[in-house]
């Protein structure tokens, strides 16, 4: 009985451990974002297929890093912070769900708010997390 309870609490720490590593790559793509550097090309599989709010179709790889090339001309992540509801991992799959609130700094200096939900799907490749989809949701966005 004591090995079973000992195997028990070996493996929900491996478990939290493994929940954490997940979440330390998400908050890196926010840290690389508002630093200005290529999170994209670092964080992703060359398959990734994300779903941003405005966008009337899933974006690729080369397509998220046309787009985050010509924003980050003209604007800048300045602040931002994301709280974790909740991860699930199922072999080399990990789903995490949080919320996210940020402002942007445009070109003539305005600073813009947003906030909402996303859904990011990541993969374990060669020991690390890379991103393989994500959606976002905004409750009462209409679009434009």
């Amino acid at each position: 009985m004591k090995r079973i309870i000992g195997l028990i609490i070996i493996f929900s720490f491996a478990i939290a451990e493994e929940k954490d590593d997940v979440w330390s790559t998400v908050v890196s793509t926010w840290e690389d974002e508002i630093a200005g550097k290529d999170w994209i090309s670092k964080h992703c599989v060359d398959e990734v297929l994300a779903w941003p709010l405005d966008n009337p179709m899933p974006m690729n790889k080369s397509s998220l890093l046309r787009d985050r090339k010509h924003s980050s001309k003209n604007s800048q992540m300045v602040y931002y912070d994301v709280q974790l509801a909740g991860i699930v991992i199922k072999g080399n799959t990990a789903i995490v769900h949080y919320y996210f609130k940020n402002e942007i700094k445009d070109n003539e200096g305005k600073i813009k708010k947003d906030k909402g939900r996303l859904t990011d799907i990541l993969t374990k490749e060669k020991g690390k997390w890379k991103y393989l989809a994500w959606s976002e949701s905004k409750p009462n966005h209409k679009s434009k």
